[in-house]
């Protein structure tokens, strides 16, 4: 899979939408996320994984790709599913 940055743009700017209090449950905080690269990278391999190979609508891959890689859970079809 050739990892596109439309994807990564999408993913953090999902990142600094979701609010504080779904990191902070898990011990994190989005400027902490945001300035991994390791992190940043392995979510968005699964975000877009989960888009093109999936076809999961955007929320549900972005609510995947935080359980996935950083075993945060939360209903983010809630909180994001109208925002882009």
């Amino acid at each position: 899979m050739l990892l596109r940055n439309e994807y990564k743009e999408d993913l953090k700017e999902r990142i600094r939408e979701t609010p504080d209090d779904v990191f902070e449950a898990e011990g994190l905080s989005k400027e902490q996320i945001l300035a991994d690269e390791e992190i940043i990278d392995r979510l968005w391999t699964v975000y877009q994984k989960d888009m093109e190979e999936y076809e999961c609508e955007e929320w549900w891959a972005y609510q995947d790709s935080l359980n996935e890689v950083l075993g945060i859970d939360f209903d983010a079809g809630n909180l994001l599913a109208d925002t882009h």
